[in-house]
């Protein structure tokens, strides 16, 4: 038997299990991803167009009236869980002032180009050592580096009022971020309805994507809009095409994360005023039925 598999992911086509059987069998499987994504279907797995339809937000939170007892509230992984990293073992062979300047270049071009293979590094002459070569994994720095940027944006507005639910590892290894790991609930929030129930309790949602989310963009960005919460994000390209420019605030830093919670908490009129039109906009343009369209077009059939 050789049933179609329809593949709607959440994530980077990279970052997909058994991809082996993808590539020896392109033909079986169809897909739904972002703009990113498609392209290394068509190039590395050998899918043709046709197999592919971009994805369509959509979110099933919808508003419910609760207190409002939470100031910030964030949902999500902490992607690696490891005391020691391969930077440590790197420094114990007491690389020279070099091969340290490299491995930090090589970091700062794949915050750029999260995409990049192994053999990019090599064939562009980013990374020249082999001592660098020994250490540097795209695939595991990726992640490192979007924990990075959580811990950064997280810890610089935690003494506001956040509350972080997700993965145990929020607690672990923080030294020295003890206000970050004090605002961990241990509380499950992985259903529709607990995340619903989360952000409808919450003033703020804040967004963090992860690096590799270039063309797309988190799906808690739409809980956001479509909860009582007021949606601040990051920056994704996907927002230029989707959503008018002043919908929602966008952060550019942590810094910057900081100032525009503070401002948002401190004024609940403009806060509600994001939130009322968050929710409008959201709720017009992103029903699930435009998802099901797009689905039932690529199978040739209706699933509703």
């Amino acid at each position: 038997m050789n049933c179609p598999i329809l593949i709607y992911a959440s994530d980077s086509v990279l970052y997909f299990a058994n991809q082996s059987r993808i590539k020896n069998n392109p033909a079986r499987y169809l897909f739904i991803v972002d703009k990113s994504s498609k392209k290394v279907l068509v190039e590395n797995f050998g899918v043709k167009e046709e197999q592919i339809s971009l994805s369509i937000p959509f979110s099933g939170v919808k508003p419910q009236e609760m207190p409002l007892d939470q100031n910030i509230v964030f949902i999500g992984s902490k992607f690696i869980s490891q005391p020691v990293t391969p930077i440590n073992f790197f420094l114990n062979e007491k690389p020279s002032d070099s091969q340290r300047k490299e491995f930090m270049q090589a970091l700062n071009y794949l915050k750029k180009n999260p995409f990049a293979d192994p053999a990019t590094f090599i064939n562009e002459k980013i990374v020249t050592s082999e001592l660098v070569l020994k250490y540097f994994n795209p695939g595991y720095w990726i992640m490192q580096l979007s924990d990075e940027k959580r811990i950064a944006v997280l810890s610089a507005i935690s003494d506001l009022g956040l509350t972080l639910y997700g993965t145990p590892n929020w607690t672990e290894f923080q030294l020295y971020n003890f206000k970050l790991s004090l605002s961990y609930s241990a509380k499950r929030v992985k259903t529709l309805a607990e995340n619903s129930a989360a952000y409808n309790a919450s003033k703020i949602g804040i967004s963090v994507g992860h690096l590799q989310a270039v063309d797309g963009f988190p799906w808690r960005t739409l809980d956001i809009m479509q909860s009582n919460a007021c949606l601040v994000s990051d920056y994704h390209k996907d927002f230029d095409k989707l959503f008018p420019n002043d919908l929602f605030p966008i952060y550019k830093d942590a810094y910057d994360a900081r100032e525009i919670c503070k401002e948002l908490l401190g004024n609940e009129k403009k806060r509600k005023k994001i939130v009322k039109r968050c929710q409008e906009y959201a709720f017009k343009k992103f029903g699930f039925e435009r998802v099901a369209k797009n689905i039932n077009a690529l199978i040739g059939d209706s699933i509703v």
